[in-house]
Formats: structure tokens, C-alpha cells, sequence
């Protein structure tokens, strides 16, 4: 059974169970908002550990490295846990692998998230937070310890930061809530926004760039009714391809990877063309996700899926491409 918590619920809860053992993870390959937000939370618990589903993207490992992060994230959830805390996924499916291991669990699992619902039950009785009004799980996160009165550290405060900058796509998706809390934590990590973008850009080996130059060189350009969507397979990271459409002045865009054991399709629109066109990525990805035997899901301009069909792909991004066609053409 799924338990629907309210937002002065789910602060109680945190501050009940914050002296209880707990693990904290997040979906499969975590990203800056899925790591930030974990570890964030993490530190109000007396006895916390941070796991780790598979792996983090590199973007979270510099992440973790800019914020000076002096911790560790285990890749074994231990036996001792009694509570299970995910932050920036709303189901099991987004955890790969750790999913079975957590249904034969006896710990109380909870959700924290900002993602569209799936449409299907959980698996288990389990607690879900989940507002798709904020543009990132570190941003509840931070509401959260503002509201049980947690002092936020440097360190926390970094790794909120990275988490709401990397998650409203360079403020696109932001909301007057966002501006609000990055100007708190800036100031709480003595830092600017500049100084963590340029972080970022010098960090990226030259290999990386070059490979995102020639996936969006690459890509193909399509006008569809007063919009220009763009779409390709990418050589690097797909979502950072599809990000960089946007950027670079599409409307709507669409690329994916394919790896040894994996596919991974991206999806970014323009906001706020999500309210103007009536399309929700994230809703969209959650077929995509299906059909390459996998999960997918997100926000309203911002989505992805991954999988194992590498079968299916072909057929998946077709669909997902024809459907952003349809919108725009309205």
C-alpha cells in the first residue's frame, strides 16, 4: 500500500525516525539532485549511511569533490538499516538491482521526490513525498531541514546547490522558490553561481566536450509546426546532449546511448512549453521506459528512461519522437 504524505507529515517523520539506522539512496546511475539531496538528509541522522544503487554519473562525482565531501557511499545496503530513506525517485523500479533486495526487507522504506507518479503500485507498503511544484529533490530536502530546524553546513549547503542548479536546467524550470533557497545556500557555502558553472566547465576533459560537439553536429534538425526539434543517437551523455540542444535553441529534444548492458534515452522541452503544449516529458518517458524493458519517468521538461531492450530502442525513441511531433504541430 502507497501512503501519500503531506509535507508537515513527512517532516515529522524525519525527525522521528532520525535516530533510527538508516540508509539513504537514490535511482540507478544518481545524478547531482538524486547524491546531493541523499547526503544532505543524511547528515541530521545520528547513524546514516549512503548507498548506492550502481554507480554515480561524473558530473556527481565532481560534485562530491567540489563540496569536499569527506564521506563514503557504500554499494551494500547492510543488513541493520531499519529505515530506507530515496530521495529523487518515487518507485522501486528507478533503484535497478537494489529493488528486490529492498522488498524482502523488513526496514521502512520512504520516498522523496518531485517526479511524476508512476502508474502502477510500489510494491510494498511504503511512505511517499512527492510535489512535482519543486523543481528538484534537494530543494524538499532543504525545505525539509529548514522546517525540523537542522542546521544546513558548507558541505550540505554545496551539495543542495548542485542538486537545484543541475535539476532546473540552469534555472529554466525555476520557480520563485528556487531563487529563494539559491540565494540562502550560496551564502551558507560561501560561493556564487558562476564559481560552481565554472567549476564544472573546467572540470570536463577536452575527450567529453569533443564527444557532446560531435553528437549535437551529428543530431538531426527538423522544424515542426513554429518549433525546432532536435534528435540523435550520442557518442557521450545523452542527457547532456539533449540538455545542450536547448541551449543551443531548440524547442524540443530527444537523444540516446546505448552501452554494454544498457540504453538510456533523454528527453528536454523548452519551458514553458510544458503548460503552453500540454506535454509532460516525464509522463511520456514512463511508455518509453516500458518498452525498452526498463523504467522511465521525469519532470515536464526534463526526462529520460533506461533500460536493457536494446531491441526495442529503435521503436521507442521513434514513438516518443512522433509524440513531441504531434504536440507541436498541435
Amino acid at each position: 500500500m502507497t501512503d501519500f504524505a503531506s509535507f508537515d507529515r513527512i517532516c515529522n517523520i524525519i525527525s522521528e525516525l532520525r535516530n533510527k539506522k538508516a540508509a539513504f539512496t537514490f535511482h540507478t546511475v544518481g545524478d547531482r539532485d538524486g547524491v546531493g539531496s541523499a547526503i544532505a538528509l543524511s547528515k541530521c541522522f545520528s547513524d546514516a549511511v549512503v548507498v548506492t544503487p550502481d554507480f554515480i554519473t561524473n558530473n556527481a562525482k565532481r560534485m562530491l569533490k567540489q563540496a569536499k565531501f569527506k564521506g563514503q557511499l557504500l554499494d551494500k545496503l547492510p543488513w541493520d538499516r531499519e529505515v530506507v530513506i530515496v530521495t529523487d525517485a518515487n518507485n522501486l523500479d528507478a533503484l535497478g538491482g537494489m529493488k528486490r533486495e529492498l522488498l524482502s526487507r523488513e526496514a521502512d522504506l520512504i520516498f522523496i521526490d518531485h517526479h511524476a507518479v508512476k502508474d502502477y503500485t510500489l510494491g510494498k507498503s511504503i511512505i511517499v513525498f512527492n510535489d512535482e511544484n519543486y523543481n528538484s529533490a534537494s530543494s524538499i530536502v532543504y525545505e525539509i531541514l529548514k522546517r525540523n530546524g537542522e542546521k544546513v553546513d558548507e558541505e550540505a549547503a554545496m551539495l543542495l546547490l548542485n542538486g537545484i542548479i543541475a535539476d532546473s536546467s540552469d534555472f529554466q524550470n525555476a520557480t520563485a522558490l528556487t531563487f529563494k533557497q539559491v540565494a540562502e545556500l550560496l551564502e551558507i557555502a560561501d560561493t556564487s553561481y558562476s564559481e560552481i558553472v565554472e567549476y564544472f566547465h573546467q572540470d570536463v576533459q577536452v575527450k567529453d566536450r569533443y564527444a557532446l560537439m560531435k553528437d549535437l553536429f551529428g543530431a538531426k534538425i527538423e522544424v515542426v509546426g513554429d518549433y525546432i526539434l532536435m534528435h540523435g543517437k550520442a557518442g557521450g551523455a545523452a542527457n547532456l546532449a539533449a540538455e545542450t540542444a536547448i541551449n543551443f535553441g531548440a524547442d524540443g529534444s530527444v537523444f540516446w546511448s546505448e552501452r554494454k548492458e544498457e540504453v538510456t534515452v533523454s528527453a528536454r522541452l523548452r519551458s514553458p512549453l510544458d503548460r503552453r503544449l500540454g506535454m509532460h516529458l516525464g509522463r511520456m518517458m514512463q511508455e518509453t521506459g516500458r518498452s525498452i524493458l526498463g523504467s522511465g519517468g521525469g519532470h515536464p521538461c526534463a526526462a529520460g528512461a533506461y533500460g536493457p531492450g536494446k531491441e526495442n530502442l529503435e521503436g521507442a525513441v521513434k514513438a516518443l519522437i512522433d509524440a513531441m511531433r504531434e504536440r507541436f504541430q498541435g
